[in-house]
C-alpha cells in the first residue's frame, strides 16, 4: 500500500512495483490507508511523512495500534531530514525510515528487505 497526497509520486512508485511483481494499492491521505488496512489484506505499507489529514507518524502509529495483520510491515517515506533524525524512535517500532530522494530501485528493495525481516 502506499499512502501519498502527491498523485504523480504514487503513480510514479505504483507503476514501479507492480512490474517488479508487487500487488500495489494507493492511497492519498492517512484516513484512507488506515481504512484500507483495515479491510484489506496488506503486508507492507509506504508511508509518506507530510499528509494532507495527519503526519506519517500519527498514520504508522495508527497502523501499528489497529492492524488486523500482524505480520504488516511499516517505511515512512519523507524528504524531511527531522523525521529521519527521529528514526531510532521509529525503528523502536519496527518502522524503516527511508528518504524520498533515492530512487525507484532503492525504494523496491527496502520494501523487499523490509518484507523478508
Amino acid at each position: 500500500m502506499i499512502v501519498d497526497d502527491d498523485v504523480g509520486m504514487r503513480e510514479t512508485i505504483g507503476r514501479h512495483l507492480r512490474v517488479s511483481g508487487f500487488d500495489v494499492v494507493s492511497v492519498a491521505t492517512g484516513v484512507e490507508g488506515i481504512r484500507t488496512a483495515q479491510g484489506t489484506s496488506i503486508d507492507i505499507g509506504l508511508i509518506d511523512y507530510h499528509l494532507p489529514d495527519m503526519d506519517g507518524i500519527d498514520c504508522v502509529r495508527t497502523l501499528l495500534e489497529e492492524r488486523r495483520n500482524q505480520s504488516l510491515r511499516l517505511l515512512l517515506f519523507t524528504a524531511d531530514w527531522s523525521v529521519e533524525e527521529r528514526g531510532s524512535e521509529l525503528r523502536q517500532l519496527g518502522v524503516t525510515v527511508l528518504s524520498k530522494l533515492c530512487d525507484l530501485h532503492d525504494i523496491e528493495a527496502a520494501l523487499r528487505r523490509t518484507m523478508a525481516s
